[in-house]
């Protein structure tokens, strides 16, 4: 079960389409003016929006918590962390879906951050992903305690989605070369 703010990714994607959009009118503008594309040109111009969207996907889509087996993933911009159940001590929504350990670490996930529009409805997008999450906690077996279970902490890039925007991006390049 993979738990997100909707509103906050779906501004995410609108924006990076728009941007993008923008830039490549920009760059297909610019290169009617320079009388084409070149190869460093469609380089460049592959690289940056991809970047861009990349970095608005990262923040707005792909930071999220999910449940997995008998644990839970918090994933951010650049990590990913994997709790074991039966750690979670408790799970709060004000100011942000927070996740605290029974060692009194504490977790969260950038997407499902407080907010002013947040806090002024009453939280909730941030009250509903509590509301699962704890319902997930409670449906799972919470053991003899937490002796020789540990969070890991990994890398989190999506290096593979930054390459297909890339590719995207290149491919449109091409066809703008083509048709001119």
């Amino acid at each position: 079960m993979v738990l997100r703010n909707y509103w906050t990714a779906s501004a995410g994607v609108a924006a990076s389409v728009f941007i993008s959009l923008l830039y490549l009118m920009g760059f297909l503008v610019m290169g009617e003016e320079n009388g084409g594309l070149t190869w460093g040109d469609m380089f460049v111009g592959s690289a940056l929006p991809s970047i861009f969207v990349w970095f608005f996907f990262k923040v707005a889509f792909f930071a999220h918590i999910e449940t997995v087996g008998n644990s839970v993933v918090v994933k951010n911009l650049f990590s990913k962390t994997v709790i074991p159940a039966r750690m979670i001590n408790r799970v709060t929504y004000e100011g942000g879906v927070e996740i605290f350990t029974r060692p009194g670490r504490s977790y969260g996930s950038l997407n499902l951050g407080g907010s002013v529009l947040g806090a002024l409805a009453g939280y909730p997008t941030n009250r509903r992903c509590a509301e699962k999450l704890i319902a997930f906690l409670e449906s799972r077996d919470a053991g003899d305690g937490v002796e020789g279970v540990t969070v890991t902490h990994k890398p989190h890039f999506n290096i593979l989605f930054l390459c297909s925007v890339f590719c995207v991006f290149f491919v449109i390049h091409l066809l703008l070369r083509a048709a001119q």
